[in-house]
């Protein structure tokens, strides 16, 4: 079995913050609520994020404490388990408000 790296996993959250980007550009949030197949595809990143930010070592999470660990793995099991109670607005500003923080420090993480 292969093991991926803190670097491979960090890759795959930047990789899908890019890709909801790309699912989300030049869509306003009515527009999202609107349209089921753009939600489940961009909770289907969303649970990507989470799935790897939960395999990042515990020893770069420490080091690293500023960024959101816990809330990705959390918003992960939410869309994962509980899927009929996923309110699409927090989907939204999770999209518009949080993942570009997001992205921003993943870069730099990938830089380092």
């Amino acid at each position: 079995m292969r093991k991926i790296d803190d670097t491979a996993r960090l890759g795959h959250i930047y990789d899908a913050i890019c890709t909801i980007e790309t699912y989300s550009a030049g869509v306003n949030k009515t527009a999202f609520l609107a349209n089921g197949m753009m939600q489940d595809a961009i909770m289907r990143q969303i649970e990507i994020i989470g799935e790897a930010a939960g395999r990042i070592s515990y020893e770069l999470q420490e080091k690293h404490p500023d960024l959101p660990w816990l809330e990705m793995r959390a918003i992960r099991n939410k869309i994962v388990h509980d899927y009929l109670e996923i309110n699409t607005d927090i989907i939204w500003d999770t999209v518009k408000n949080d993942l570009p923080f997001l992205k921003t420090q993943i870069k730099k993480l990938l830089g380092e």
